[in-house]
């Protein structure tokens, strides 16, 4: 390992030090509180996933290729070594699109994170302290690393939960491996090594879409577990010239690296969703749901929705059904979704949980009908803005002449429009309740994540998993 003193003022060793360092007892009670609730969101948006066919596929790869056995494939009562239950755990949850996001950094970071969390923490046999904290300071890195590249590194074609994450991951990993400021530098290193994802999937809509999050959460792993044999990386990775923010950026902001350490939280920016879709169309439902009750419509003659053009390009697809996208084209069609929140209102919505019934609404009449009334707009303008990737204005336009719109500066579920924490738990268990969980299974993970301070052995919450 380098001179200590040689790798003093980079940015990617002060956030090495920072990660290292955290100390349960510096963490603010609102951030605990909040990781706790993203833990038991990511649940929710893990475990029903498992029933889908990539899932099945990538259950029999683990089961392979394992080494150890370690840790746990939730939900699935096997184990497997610790980075591959983090692949197939990563991947799963992002499966049903219900997975937390960071707007302004552009990233889903809780899938990525606490499948590297529960699969280091379940092999080192961490306490409920050590995973919250290891979690926290996985979040605090990614996103920090994610303002420094955003906007430009989404728009761009690159895939955060692949890149961005794969750090987060790593600083989970090297924290529960209780490795030094400098070893984690090097981790950080390897990660950027590792670090790989793109959007292309789109076009075709296919597994590469979640596998991202998997593969970031198993190569953080991977990359904390090399340095711990003595493996060694750039740990200036981030500010190297042929490093991070250089190579997968175009417009990039260090400062955001280092900014407030220990003072901004930035986990507590972090939204969560309501429905099993792409999160850039999840304000048009909202607007869509506010706006039912005043319309008939069989008088609808045309809506359209406003959202940010890289947003739209995701999102912008009336016809979910050809091809082979499968209930991925349910999905990643705002035109789809925005039809089945207008005819059958929440209960449509909650009904897209489960994947046969939501391509049981794809094939009705009613719905394709109003598909080709609806419209997406795509605004250039609002790229620059991370702040208004969540907005939207839907404009509704009846037979008669008369104009309805309206506007969401947030979906419901972000952080200035926050889901109440009680109302959090309802979701969770009633989400958990459509794969056909007992409400004793479920009462466990509910209390002992909401007491994750008091597990000695995370093993006590895997037990329920």
């Amino acid at each position: 390992m380098e001179n200590k003193n040689k790798m003093k003022d980079k940015p990617t060793i002060e956030l090495a030090a920072f990660a290292s360092s955290l100390k349960y007892e510096d963490i603010p009670e609102e951030v605990l509180i909040k990781a706790k609730y993203l833990l038991l969101d990511y649940l929710g948006a893990m475990l029903p996933g498992n029933q889908e066919l990539m899932a099945k596929i990538l259950y029999k790869f683990v089961n392979k290729v394992t080494g150890p056995v370690e840790s746990r494939l939730l939900g699935m009562d096997t184990k497997v070594g610790a980075q591959w239950a983090a692949l197939y755990n990563g991947a799963v949850g992002h499966l049903i699109d219900m997975d937390d996001i960071h707007w302004p950094s552009v990233t889903h970071a809780g899938v990525c994170i606490w499948s590297s969390a529960l699969a280091m923490a379940e092999k080192t046999h961490a306490s409920g302290k050590e995973l919250l904290t290891a979690a926290i300071a996985g979040y605090e890195v990614a996103l920090r690393i994610g303002l420094a590249v955003q906007p430009d590194h989404y728009v761009r074609g690159y895939n955060p939960s692949g890149t961005i994450m794969t750090f987060g991951s790593a600083v989970v990993a090297s924290r529960l491996l209780n490795l030094d400021p400098f070893k984690t530098a090097h981790a950080i290193g390897m990660a950027g090594v590792m670090a790989a994802g793109n959007k292309a999937h789109l076009t075709e809509r296919c597994m590469t879409k979640d596998y991202n999050s998997g593969f970031s959460s198993m190569c953080g792993i991977l990359a904390a577990l090399l340095v711990e044999e003595g493996f060694t990386a750039s740990t200036d990775e981030l500010e190297n010239p042929c490093g991070f923010l250089k190579i997968y950026g175009e417009r990039t902001y260090p400062e955001e690296l280092t900014k407030g350490f220990k003072t901004m939280w930035n986990i507590m920016g972090t939204g969560q969703k309501l429905y099993p879709a792409c999160r850039c169309m999840h304000s048009s439902i909202d607007a869509i749901l506010r706006l039912r009750v005043r319309i008939d419509y069989h008088q609808i003659k045309e809506i359209t929705s406003r959202i940010f053009a890289t947003g739209a390009y995701i999102i912008d697809d009336d016809r979910p059904w050809e091809g082979n996208k499968g209930i991925m084209g349910a999905r990643f069609s705002a035109q789809y979704n925005m039809a089945v929140a207008l005819l059958f209102g929440e209960k449509g919505m909650w009904d897209q949980y489960d994947a046969d019934k939501a391509m049981e609404y794809m094939k009705m009449d009613e719905v394709r009908e109003l598909i080709n009334k609806i419209k997406i707009i795509h605004v250039k303008e609002w790229d620059e803005d991370t702040e208004m990737y969540s907005a939207c204005e839907v404009n509704v336009t009846l037979n008669d002449g008369t104009h309805l719109t309206e506007e969401m500066p947030n979906a419901l579920g972000d952080p200035d429009n926050p889901i109440p924490y009680s109302d959090q738990v309802k979701r969770f268990k009633n989400i958990v309740s459509v794969i056909g969980w007992s409400k004793e299974k479920i009462s466990g993970i509910v209390n002992n994540v909401l007491g994750l301070e008091k597990i000695d052995d995370i093993e006590t919450l895997m037990t329920y998993l």
